[in-house]
């Protein structure tokens, strides 16, 4: 904006305007010109500044310019400028204004803007034979329109060369002798002026020789396979990659620990180890350069080692927070060992229902490679492997990741001799975890008295996580014995405190292994006794390492002093979980329990039963029973009631004053057939047999079972059924019994399953507080289970010759009624031969 500011123009117009109102009426007659500054035409180019000005009458006013049309703008002082990117050619109108009185409009051409400057360029500065240069032109300023040029090559080298639009090349008769070493230049000038130029020299270079090798860097991971080899470009002075080089003849130089080059295939890699090595690749003219190979073997498989396959199959253990756990952790590829450089290591605390509740450092940290827990409760310890190097990833999916929950406790972790009998002396509830197999051995002074081992006593509350470890007699010597008749102490047995006390035993994942077997021979690792026996039944010698694996009892009235008061005591919560025993004369036995379960529970290879239980409220779930010498499971009554004084009489519960519960849930798998002679304990029983019985040969157990099953048809074979049938009495005797004994019997072998036994001569010992007056609370009715009695299938078959409705049931029970010679006895249950789990009746 401009004002004017002249005092005498003011004066003189101020007057002329009052003296022509006065006389001659008032009529506007303002005016407003608008002219460029200085001489010249109304041209421009595109970026240029003009400088107007204006005339006027008026005085003390505002002007202001404006651009009616084109690419320009105005400032407040008259000054155009014109943008650079205003079109050539186009027109630029603008004036002036004092408020609504305007200029005159004056029209200004765009012509070309002539740049100062020119900058020829080009990409190579030299080129050979084969190759091509390429160059380009800019302009000062950049927005200058005038851009119309001149190329030329000068030079003694530019009868060699040809132009073909920006690309330059060799000329393909141009002959190397005559080329090499020679120049040109490359000339661009400006039409509109010649004295606007630039130029670039370019030198002509040797085409196939070899001036710099490039390696690249390789990162051989070998899970995505082994088909690499070295990438190696040759280049000549132009820059231009060499054709038909053979990198079989440079030479290399590298760490061959990490990789091996095969020159004669190509230069493949072979790689020898996780790790890094620089190569040196060198030309046979001298010409080097270097690279980096990173060999990143993910594993193949990541395992942890040194802990039970029971921990790798479920991934489970239980660990005291006192010791810092020592995961031995391998990550291993198939051609490779060891081929991790690292692990990582996360840790989440899990709630019951395995929700995370915690993560990180507040839960675990490693130190020295072990990992210490911050907390008590399950967590998932989870590692990775990570096979990077130097920044180099490897793909997440080549590499490896294992887990493990760990069940932190505040217990202590056991994995010796004298870690477990420590243990076993303490009377306090403490959790042990065990953490290694166990052997005992004379080494260790495990002790010997009275000829027997000595028995690993664990008094009061228990609870041991076994961790599918092993606790084992196996490299014990046998014991020489003279014949006095001494059965042996037990293994492992839990008992009361002095004072009484009721207690919990609870034991999880532990396996307990003798040295005896169901052959009565020397079954363990000492090759002096292999095949030596165990037991000598001639000279009452019984056992000669251990009678029992594990022995859970709370008050046994049987072979006390005289005058012996009960103090009830009772195992209470019982919990045996994934336990198996093995190779003693009995696996388990049970004395007053209340309220236990013995779940997933394996016996096999036993001289006697697998499993005992007497005076028990118990329920046996998930049970497998492999060979063993009498019977699977033996139920069996052996207090004496008239040793107690003051208490109910000799039977379970927390009082003693209620039946024996025995209850079967899930399944009972049984291998134990036999035909009742071939077990050194069944010889020896049918022997005891023979001499109550006066028998002429030793009576076996099918001799027996058919004597009772005999007794049994005789109940039914009456002469109103016989006669109803149109058979004899001895016929239908006969086909009562045919009919039975395909459901218990196999090949002549019988499924040595349950025995429920009683001696007759104890039945007063459960009348007392024994309304029931039975033994044991079995259901065997098949109204109530899955099981039917003999009796019920003779009964059923008087009524129908054709009847086969016992093959829905899973279990036979045998009324041991033996007659007048002994009376019942008991029963024995026997795994349904014939069951059919499809039947329909």
């Amino acid at each position: 904006m401009k004002k004017i500011t002249k005092f005498f123009s003011v004066l003189a117009l101020s007057l002329c305007a009052m003296f022509s109102c006065l006389f001659a009426g008032c009529e506007d007659d303002s005016y407003l010109e608008l002219s460029k500054q200085g001489a010249g035409n109304y041209t421009v180019t595109p970026g240029q500044t003009i400088q107007f000005e204006t005339k006027t009458n008026l005085t003390n006013q505002t002007i202001k310019y404006f651009v009616k049309t084109g690419d320009a703008t105005f400032n407040d002082e008259g000054l155009l400028t014109v943008a650079t990117t205003a079109q050539v050619d186009s027109t630029i109108e603008v004036y002036a204004a004092i408020g609504e009185l305007t200029s005159n409009v004056i029209s200004i051409v765009v012509v070309d803007l002539a740049p100062s400057a020119i900058t020829l360029t080009t990409d190579n500065d030299k080129i050979a034979k084969g190759g091509a240069i390429t160059y380009t032109v800019a302009f000062t300023p950049t927005y200058a329109t005038d851009t119309q040029y001149d190329i030329a090559i000068t030079g003694e080298g530019a009868q060699y060369v040809q132009l073909d639009n920006n690309t330059i090349t060799i000329k393909e008769d141009a002959v190397s002798a005559d080329i090499e070493n020679k120049t040109f230049n490359v000339v661009a000038t400006l039409k509109s002026d010649s004295t606007i130029t630039s130029s670039q020299t370019i030198t002509i270079v040797k085409a196939d020789e070899i001036f710099a090798l490039q390696a690249d860097n390789i990162e051989y991971i070998v899970a995505q396979g082994s088909n690499k080899g070295m990438v190696v470009t040759a280049r000549n002075e132009a820059g231009y990659a060499l054709q038909d080089i053979d990198i079989t003849t440079f030479a290399y130089s590298y760490d061959e620990s990490v990789i091996y080059i095969d020159k004669a295939n190509n230069c493949k890699i072979t790689p020898k180890k996780h790790g890094q090595t620089t190569v040196t690749i060198t030309a046979p003219n001298g010409v080097s350069t270097t690279c980096n190979v990173f060999v990143m073997i993910p594993p193949s498989v990541l395992h942890i080692n040194g802990v039970s396959t029971q921990i790798n199959d479920t991934r489970e253990m239980s660990y005291s927070k006192q010791d810092l756990l020592d995961l031995d952790v391998s990550a291993e590829n198939n051609l490779y060992p060891n081929c991790a450089d690292k692990l990582e290591y996360t840790f989440e605390l899990l709630d019951e229902d395995r929700n995370v509740i915690n993560s990180g450092d507040e839960v675990a940290t490693i130190q020295n490679g072990k990992i210490l827990f911050n907390v008590e409760g399950l967590v998932k310890v989870t590692i990775k492997s990570n096979s990077a190097l130097n920044n180099n990833r490897v793909v997440a999916s080549f590499e490896k990741s294992t887990y493990i929950f760990v069940n932190v406790n505040n217990g202590i972790n056991v994995d010796s001799v004298e870690q477990l009998v420590a243990y076993a002396n303490q009377n306090t509830n403490i959790v042990a975890n065990i953490t290694q197999d166990i052997y005992l051995t004379e080494t260790h002074n495990f002790g010997q008295s009275d000829k027997v081992y000595n028995t690993l006593f664990f008094r009061g509350d228990r609870t041991i996580f076994g961790n599918g470890y092993v606790i084992s007699n196996e490299r014990l010597p046998l014991l020489i014995a003279d014949g006095d008749g001494n059965q042996g102490n037990n293994m492992l047995e839990f008992l009361r405190l002095t004072n009484g006390t009721p207690f919990t035993v609870k034991i999880y994942d532990l396996e307990v292994i003798g040295c005896g077997g169901v052959e009565g021979k020397y079954s363990g690792e000492l090759e002096a006794f292999k095949d030596e026996p165990v037991v000598n039944f001639s000279n009452g010698d019984y056992i000669r390492t251990y009678r029992r694996g594990i022995k859970i009892s709370g008050e046994n009235m049987f072979n006390v002093p005289e005058g012996y008061v009960c103090t009830k005591a009772y195992a209470k919560d019982l919990v045996l979980s994934n336990v198996k025993v093995s190779g003693f004369d009995v696996a388990i036995r049970t004395e007053h329990i209340v309220n236990g379960i013995l779940s997933n529970v394996r016996v096999a290879n036993c001289l006697s039963n697998g499993i005992e239980t007497s005076q028990d409220i118990i329920t046996f779930n998930n049970i497998d029973v492999g060979k063993v010498g009498a019977y699977a499971i033996e139920i069996t009554p052996d207090d004496v009631g008239d040793k107690n004084t003051s208490a109910p009489k000799t039977c379970a519960g927390a009082n003693y004053d209620q039946t024996p519960h025995i209850t079967f849930t899930g399944y009972v798998r049984c291998a134990n057939y036999t035909n009742g002679l071939d077990t050194p304990y069944m010889q020896n029983f049918a022997n005891k047999v023979k001499a109550i019985t006066h028998a002429p040969n030793p009576v076996s157990v099918l001799d027996i079972a058919n004597t009772i099953l005999l007794t049994h048809a005789n109940n039914y074979a009456t002469a109103e059924n016989a006669e109803q049938l149109g058979m004899t009495q001895e016929q239908l005797q006969t086909a009562l019994t045919n009919a039975v004994k395909p459901c218990m019997f196999k090949e002549s072998m019988a499924n040595l399953y349950l025995l429920i036994f009683v001696d007759p001569t104890q039945f007063t010992s459960y009348n007392y507080g024994n309304t029931q007056n039975v033994f044991a609370q079995y259901a065997y009715n098949s109204s109530q289970s899955d099981m039917i009695n003999v009796t019920e299938i003779m009964q059923a078959y008087l009524a129908d010759p054709d009847y086969d409705g016992y093959k829905q049931y899973k279990y036979i029970c045998l009324d041991l009624d033996t007659g007048a010679m002994l009376g019942n006895i008991g029963q024995m249950v026997i795994i349904n031969e014939q069951y059919d789990p499809n039947y329909v009746a």
